[in-house]
This record gives structure tokens, sequence and C-alpha cells, in this order.
């Protein structure tokens, strides 16, 4: 089974993502379950105009952090 780190510290949308990949053989697991510490920069990742870029920025910074496939 591939498994995703969900680039979210929302619980909720975890919730939502898990349902609607529910029958698709992906793991997908919050910040906090993989126990990602939050940091301040963090609220500066979300900086661009568009939802895609900001898909896009926060993918690739918890991809470097976590070393692990992520869904943003």
């Amino acid at each position: 089974m591939t498994r995703f780190i969900l680039a979210s510290r929302s619980e909720d949308k975890a919730r939502e993502i898990r349902r609607i990949l529910g029958l698709v053989r992906i793991e997908v697991v919050s910040l906090a379950e993989e126990g990602v510490v939050p940091v301040p920069e963090e609220d500066d990742i979300e900086a661009f105009d568009t939802f895609a870029a900001n898909a896009i920025a926060k993918a690739r910074y918890f991809a470097e952090r976590t070393r692990s496939p992520v869904l943003a």
C-alpha cells in the first residue's frame, strides 16, 4: 500500500480525504499522526495567489521535511 502524508493540520480534512480515497490502496496520514511538529515558518508557506500554487508549495515543503510522498 502506498502511503502519503496529507499537508494539512486539519483532522477534518484528513477524514474527508480518507473517505474519498477509501476504495484506492492508498494510506493517508495527517501531519499530527506522522509526528510532524508545527513550526512558525509554516505560516508563510501559503503565500501565493492561487490554490494550486499554495498546494504545490505545501507539498514541496512537507515532502522535504518528512522525506515522504505528500498530498496537498
